[in-house]
């Protein structure tokens, strides 16, 4: 047996439920060495009926174990009523609120778009149950672009007792009232935790220094919020609403052009069908639009929309005579500009003043430029956000200047 490497696999069991449910995953057991017990439901078996087949099989065999009564009342109990549910003896969570579920499926979706979204995916659930929480899995894994291929329906050999009450599961909009209140906190936490939501409309997304989020939208859009970022999503039949409450965001917008998809920023409105752009709103600065594919049109009240294309970049600045200002954009500069998703800053001739000010959006621990003429001094290079230090200790060795810490502040001197 060792030198074949094969374990063998003895089911100490003759339910046909577990043999089935072993099956769908690939396993035959090598052997089937039952207990003494009798697994097989006793269709009509009434309780009375049982405590008599119990006392009888004790009169002709002896005393029994308390594991083999145990699992004679409970294939009775379980095989004539539903649990589950408030006519049953516990609820469970997915019985509850489709959230459990749903926060699962997003995190396995999230799991497979970072893999590379391969080919092949499977999602297994193994064990009793209605599937209650396998259904909100898949259908929260569906919206986010990992869509099902093949559902294997619940065996029901141990179904209930076709005379014993059944529990409805609670529609989708009861169990979205039970969320109300407490629940919607829970909604919050788990999302930042997950990294992923899509629960739903009227949902707020934020993300703290240094931390970046990818969220994939009930039509199927994306979006990436950069550090200390925050949106609301309101969707409706009419229009895709998207408010961003400040720092960064990358939109990938599915198409649909029933119900346009627009980016509010203040008074500033950035009004896509189909398309990829940011939208960066930071504190006393313009609002900065770029546009990596397709077509936006940039508005404000007091100026006709206009319209910005692919390799193009867009400044509304409210205060300004001209509010909306457009550029051509490199495609380099572009790609620049997005290295933020990968968790990097680039630079390209840029000064250790603005440097500092950009590992600062990332970082508690700031850059310092104590001379005022180095600060002014350029560098070009990809860094890791959230290593100040590491940045550090290039420009040292690039410029010829000393790095010293001090408390929370990184001080960078000509000596």
């Amino acid at each position: 047996m060792a030198s074949s490497g094969h374990v063998p696999l003895i089911l100490a069991s003759a339910s046909p439920r577990r043999r089935d449910l072993l099956a769908q995953i690939g396993i035959v057991p090598d052997a089937i060495c039952p207990t003494d017990i009798d697994e097989s439901r006793r269709k009509d078996e009434s309780p009375r009926a049982l405590a008599e087949r119990l006392a009888r099989q004790i009169a002709s065999g002896g005393p029994i174990s308390v594991a083999h009564y145990m699992a004679e009342a409970n294939q009775h109990y379980y095989g004539t009523r539903d649990p589950l549910g408030a006519e049953g003896d516990f609820t469970t969570a997915p019985e509850i609120s489709q959230m459990f579920g749903e926060l699962i499926g997003l995190a396995i979706a999230d799991i497979w778009m970072r893999s590379g979204r391969c080919g092949q995916a499977a999602y297994v659930e193994l064990g009793p149950g209605r599937g209650t929480l396998a259904s909100d899995a898949l259908r929260a894994m569906a919206r986010a672009a990992l869509a099902r291929v093949e559902l294997a329906q619940p065996i029901q050999d141990d179904a209930p007792h076709e005379d014993a009450p059944v529990a409805t599961r609670p529609s989708a909009f009861d169990r979205r009232t039970l969320l109300r209140g407490a629940g919607l906190a829970l909604a919050a936490s788990a999302v930042g935790a997950v990294g992923l939501g899509l629960l739903g409309q009227g949902q707020h997304y934020a993300t703290g220094k240094g931390e970046m989020l990818r969220i994939a939208l009930d039509d199927g859009s994306i979006v990436n919020l950069n550090t200390a970022s925050g949106i609301d999503v309101q969707f409706t039949a009419e229009q895709r609403t998207i408010y961003l409450r400040g720092g960064e965001a990358l939109f990938d917008v599915a198409k649909d052009a029933a119900r346009p998809f627009v980016v509010v920023v203040g008074d500033a409105r950035v009004r896509a069908v189909g398309t990829a752009f940011t939208v960066r709103h930071e504190a006393r600065r313009p609002i900065d639009v770029i546009v990596s594919e397709g077509v936006v049109e940039v508005s404000e009240p007091r100026a006709a929309p206009v319209r910005v294309a692919q390799g193009m970049r867009a400044m509304v600045d409210l205060r300004a005579a001209t509010p909306i200002e457009t550029a051509a954009i490199a495609p380099e500069t572009i790609e620049q500009e997005l290295y933020w998703r990968e968790g990097k800053i680039a630079f390209r001739d840029t000064t250790l003043a603005s440097a500092a000010a950009q590992f600062a959006r990332y970082n508690d621990e700031r850059i310092v430029i104590a001379d005022p003429a180095l600060a002014q001094e350029t560098i070009t290079g990809l860094f890791v956000a959230n290593d100040p230090r590491g940045f550090a200790e290039a420009v040292a060795q690039s410029l010829g200047v000393v790095t010293r810490i001090d408390g929370n502040s990184i001080l960078i001197s000509p000596t």
